[in-house]
């Protein structure tokens, strides 16, 4: 069915003008009678009122040229329109103080002037220009920032079906306030982040990328730590040694490498997808290449802090090395004042955690050390934890003194089979 402007302009709430107009710039298409008479569709009222609709959202009339021709860049013109808008939002709210601000000084405005001063200095506005270019963040960023907030929340959870009450309270207030954190950071980021396909797909893509390095990471941090102790075992592990215990050095080491290993591959991250977030990561490569032998000397002494500092156990001796000893001590059994055993009652990470088993060995000398990360032969490694159990029956031997206690037992975070191996070496005097 054929109309005429006139009914066009009815349907349309338009000027004849304004469709000429829309015409003439290509946004519509209208055919022509026998007689040269223009005449309008039903498909030319839905251009005109999708036109309208634009207009109304505030785009210019190129810009719905451009969406005419490349309709997928519909969305994107919108949010840079929106963005703008909030733009006027504030700038209008900035003008609102003002004339209050200029009400309440009554005549006196030489505060004011000088905000004028500095409001129009050419810092200032470059300081604004700088926090506006602020890149929002990316969808794979709030989804790994959700995921280190979700800790806490699932860690009450399994306190909670582990019935261990005295952990509840301070994991219940961490947890509640994760969930508020959570809660904003979810809140801020869907009110600025422009959701459409392409954002979604190039987030999700980003999230697949981070992953993967991430798992690259602990690959590379596993590898060189397993790389770095079967050296150790070369090195010291001979003979009739049966216990290796390792040192608390090696967090480190551990620390070394992951910080290393997440500032190179984010920085290459950086550099082969162009992403301005890991910026940061380069100018940090940038440093060590330009200090290069400093960052060299301290991977050499933190790898040897990790290698001598080991304490070596056999059936009639033991041997102590250290960064300041590294060839070692040797002790016997009758050089042992006393032992240490039990659970924590405290936890403090890494170190160790509420539960946890130790064992430590008081020398006459003063020294000392722990039994807890440990690398055994092929005897004990089959049966965890049977190596200590030797240990400490062949120490009892020599009627050493023991200090133990199976206190907190209860919060061992271990099946029952070791925590009762562990009950009987506490028991064992």
């Amino acid at each position: 069915m054929s109309m005429k402007i006139k009914e066009v302009e009815e349907k349309t709430n338009l000027s004849a003008k304004a469709i000429r107009l829309y015409e003439e710039k290509g946004l519509l298409t209208i055919s022509r009678n026998s007689n040269g008479y223009r005449e309008y569709s039903e498909e030319n009222v839905k251009e005109l009122l999708t036109i309208k609709l634009f207009r109304k959202c505030g785009l210019s009339l190129a810009q719905i040229i451009m969406i005419k021709a490349e309709p997928e860049k519909t969305e994107e013109l919108l949010y840079d329109k929106i963005s703008e808008y909030d733009k006027l939002k504030l700038e209008i709210s900035d003008q609102k103080d003002l004339c209050l601000d200029v009400i309440r000084a009554k005549g006196e405005y030489q505060d004011l002037y000088d905000y004028m001063e500095i409001s129009e200095s050419e810092e200032f506005n470059a300081f604004m220009n700088e926090l506006t270019d602020i890149p929002k963040r990316s969808l794979a960023i709030q989804l790994f920032q959700t995921v280190i907030l979700l800790g806490p929340i699932l860690n009450f959870f399994l306190f909670l079906s582990e019935k261990q009450v005295d952990r509840l309270f301070w994991t219940f207030i961490i947890s509640i306030i994760s969930t508020v954190l959570l809660t904003l950071s979810w809140r801020h980021f869907l009110s600025e982040y422009k959701f459409n396909k392409e954002t979604i797909k190039e987030g999700l893509l980003h999230a697949l990328r981070i992953l993967g390095m991430i798992i690259l990471l602990l690959a590379c941090i596993v590898g060189c730590f397993a790389g770095l102790t079967y050296i150790q075992r070369l090195i010291y592990f001979k003979g009739d040694f049966y216990i290796m215990a390792l040192s608390h050095f090696s967090i480190f080491f551990l620390l070394l490498i992951t910080c290393s290993m997440i500032i190179f591959l984010f920085a290459q991250y950086a550099r082969h997808f162009d992403f301005e977030e890991y910026n940061g990561y380069i100018g940090v490569v940038q440093w060590i290449k330009k200090h290069s032998l400093l960052y060299i000397g301290i991977c050499l002494f933190v790898v040897y802090l990790f290698m001598v500092n080991v304490t070596l156990i056999s059936p009639d001796k033991i041997v102590l090395h250290s960064y300041t000893n590294p060839l070692g001590t040797t002790y016997s059994y009758d050089d042992i004042e006393s032992v240490e055993c039990g659970f924590y009652g405290k936890g403090f990470y890494y170190f160790h955690e509420k539960g946890e088993f130790y064992y430590k060995v008081h020398l006459k000398d003063g020294k000392s050390f722990s039994v807890k990360d440990t690398e055994t032969t092929e005897k004990y490694e089959n049966d965890t934890y049977s190596e200590i159990e030797a240990f400490d029956q062949e120490v009892m031997k020599h009627d050493v003194k023991k200090i133990s206690s199976d206190k907190y037992s209860q919060y061992a975070m271990l099946d029952q089979v070791y925590v009762d191996r562990f009950i009987s070496i506490i028991h064992n005097k």
